[in-house]
């Protein structure tokens, strides 16, 4: 009995020791996999071109990098490109004894332990920079024995597999130092361009010991959060410096006098942040997470770096004019917004995209997650139901067409809806041009209602716009929410004469090896007849030479262009979406909270259109609207009320009217 009970136990001790080694073993290989894995990781680079003027050369640029799955981003330096004294004040703070151990320093260990034991919990740590480089690449962050274990297992797995220099260079660059919204700063490199704005090889004494010192606790020392407490991290890593002999008294003095300068973080989104964000769910849609994930892709943009950085001066400058002109818009807390997008309606690219006012202050993408009411700049669709045919049938109206503008009642649901216009008059019997141009609400209404409210949104879905839309008698009106991008999409299809282009932000892409990937993309559609669209257009070139969107023009800029304003109720939101034959234009102006802005699209959002349009199209420049086959322009008499007017208006073919009326006036032509 007695030796049957001494085999049991030897067997079973002997398995326990070979489920120990195999455990090891098993756990020693996922560590050197996850540190191969960080270490050949490179981040996704995304490109735009400086210019995609016609004649101009085209430059390719990297605006941006991309972040892991986990949000983090490095930039990788070899270890012979680093500054030496950077790299000795790193090992002299966090492990100067680096060379000399195997992994663990058991001396820092013993201190520790006895630190933790007298606390009865991890208060301080014993990690070398191996033991802290095995817990970055494979193991979580959380401080406790058990991990604490774990980082020693890896830390001698790590110095069994590799030379110390391999370490340092990994440790270096894999470090994590700071945070830039929801991407975290991985090593001195990428650290020293966001806090410093400027290559680490650059670095003041000063700042190599700030940047040393980040590594205990980047979010308690980080300048820009806490510089008090950063000035005192500095200084306690100056006086090691000190102490140790590798600085003079007077290096220390002059280093520990300088203040601590709280800049804006270096920019490592690039010049348009939200649209990275659009580009990588673009890219995770069209080619995988896993692709995505694995890094080292080149990514071709669809941005034009040159219009971006216009449309950046025009949201930015633009909103500091308004709220200069009107204090009443200036708040602390909820600051006046706004967005601006521009796309190529042929090709359908997104070529600028800002998507707030400061991305750091606020993440939120107002051109494509921000759903509010358009109001008044729905009207281009509601015209260009009106005005399309269906089949072989004519249309239901022409911009001829004469529309009454009287008061307007309709019980919904135990409620009177009464329309109004923006000043609060009626002008009797209007022509649809006239209702476009000055952007009457009870006529457009009158219309919507006669043409059919299905029709309506059947016309805003071919035109691109997805969002939840009712058959409300406010639906003309524009009373349900969009995105600006939604909407600047459908105006886009009127400047491309009818094509829907597919939207996209990536042009092309390349693997690390530097093959195509190949991306599906729809190709364009025709969703409208080229006439019908331009009879739309030419109503909203009207409206910017007489109507509300007259100002564009007294703002300076005098070429071709197309568009309309939108006011919601209690001046909510302020639109201005407005196209030339090259490019689709839209902005909106508001508070988040959904505050009144207390004026017109016309004082809010156009002057912004305006800034960007001279700067990127020039004042008079830019090709000009051209009528297609299909157009015919034909003489009309028009009852008004007690008189008759004579004037020319585009029709499709075959739709002008044929009737005539006595005693008519002339009128100017359209």
């Amino acid at each position: 009995m007695t030796r049957s009970w001494k085999q049991g136990a030897a067997l079973a001790i002997g398995a326990t020791v070979v489920g120990a080694l195999i455990a090891l073993l098993f756990f020693a290989a996922a560590v050197e996999a996850s540190f191969q894995e960080r270490v050949s990781w490179s981040p996704t680079r995304l490109l735009a071109r400086t210019s995609v003027k016609a004649g101009e050369p085209t430059e390719w640029i990297t605006i941006a990098e991309e972040p892991d799955r986990e949000g983090r981003l490095r930039k990788w330096v070899e270890l012979r490109e680093l500054p030496e004294f950077l790299v000795d004040t790193v090992m002299l703070i966090e492990d100067r004894r680096f060379f000399d151990h195997h992994g663990i320093d058991l001396r820092r260990v013993v201190g520790a332990a006895l630190a933790n034991l007298r606390a009865g919990r991890v208060v301080q740590g014993g990690s070398t920079i191996t033991q802290q480089l095995a817990r970055s690449v494979h193991l979580p962050p959380d401080r406790t024995f058990s991990r604490k274990f774990a980082e020693a297992l890896g830390a001698l797995v790590l110095e069994w597999r590799h030379e110390k220099e391999v370490l340092l260079e990994a440790y270096l660059n894999e470090i994590y130092l700071a945070q830039d919204g929801l991407t975290a700063i991985h090593g001195v490199a990428l650290a020293s361009l966001h806090t410093f704005r400027k290559p680490v090889e650059k670095l003041t004494l000063s700042e190599t010991a700030l940047l040393a010192g980040l590594i205990r606790a980047p979010s308690v020392y980080s300048p820009l959060r806490n510089p008090e407490a950063a000035r005192r991290r500095r200084d306690q890593v100056l006086k090691i410096l000190l102490d140790a002999g590798r600085v003079s008294e007077t290096s220390f003095r002059q280093a520990a006098a300088e203040p601590i300068e709280i800049r804006r973080p270096g920019a490592l989104r690039g010049p348009a942040p939200h649209l990275l964000t659009r580009v990588r769910n673009e890219l995770v849609q069209e080619l995988g997470m896993d692709v995505v994930a694995r890094g080292g892709l080149s990514v071709a943009t669809t941005l034009d770096v040159a219009l971006q950085r216009a449309a950046l001066r025009a949201v930015r400058n633009g909103l500091s004019q308004l709220e200069a002109s009107y204090p009443e818009l200036r708040s602390g807390e909820a600051p006046l917004e706004a967005a601006l997008v521009v796309l190529d309606p042929r090709s359908g690219e997104v070529r600028a995209f800002v998507g707030s006012r400061d991305y750091r202050r606020s993440q939120f993408d107002h051109v494509a997650s921000a759903r509010r009411q358009p109001g008044s700049a729905f009207k281009p669709v509601v015209a260009l139901a009106a005005l399309a045919r269906r089949g072989d049938e004519p249309p239901a109206f022409t911009l001829a067409s004469l529309l009454e503008d009287e008061p307007l009642r309709i019980e919904l649901d135990g409620r009177a809806w009464e329309p109004l216009n923006h000043d609060g008059r009626f002008r009797g019997r209007v022509t649809l041009r006239e209702a476009i141009e000055q952007s009457l609400n009870v006529p457009v209404a009158r219309m919507g209602l006669e043409l059919g409210l299905e029709r309506i949104i059947e016309a805003a879905r071919r035109l691109g716009i997805e969002s939840r839309m009712e058959p409300w008698p406010s639906l003309p009106l524009g009373a349900f929410e969009l995105t600006l991008l939604e909407l600047t999409r459908a105006y886009a299809v009127l400047a491309a004469g009818g094509v829907r282009a597919p939207l996209h932000s990536v042009l092309a892409v390349r693997d690390a090896e530097g093959a195509e990937i190949p991306i599906p993309r729809e190709d364009p559609e025709r969703v409208f007849a080229a006439a019908e669209t331009y009879l739309v257009t030419s109503a909203l070139q009207g409206a910017v030479d007489r109507g509300s969107g007259a100002p564009l023009r007294a703002l300076g800029f005098l070429g071709a262009v197309a568009g309309k304003t939108g006011t919601t109720d209690g001046y909510r939101d302020a639109w201005f979406v407005t196209y030339t034959p090259e490019l689709a234009v839209g902005v909106w102006v508001g508070f988040d909270d959904g505050r009144s802005l207390g004026r017109a699209a016309s004082e809010l959002a156009l002057p912004i259109a305006a800034r960007f349009l001279r700067t990127a199209v020039g004042t008079r420049k830019g090709v000009r609207f051209r009528p297609p086959n299909g157009i015919v322009k034909a003489a009309v008499e028009l009852q008004k009320e007690d008189y008759c007017v004579r004037t020319s208006e585009l029709f499709l073919v075959g739709s002008a009217p044929r009737e005539h009326c006595a005693d008519a006036e002339s009128s100017d032509l359209p």
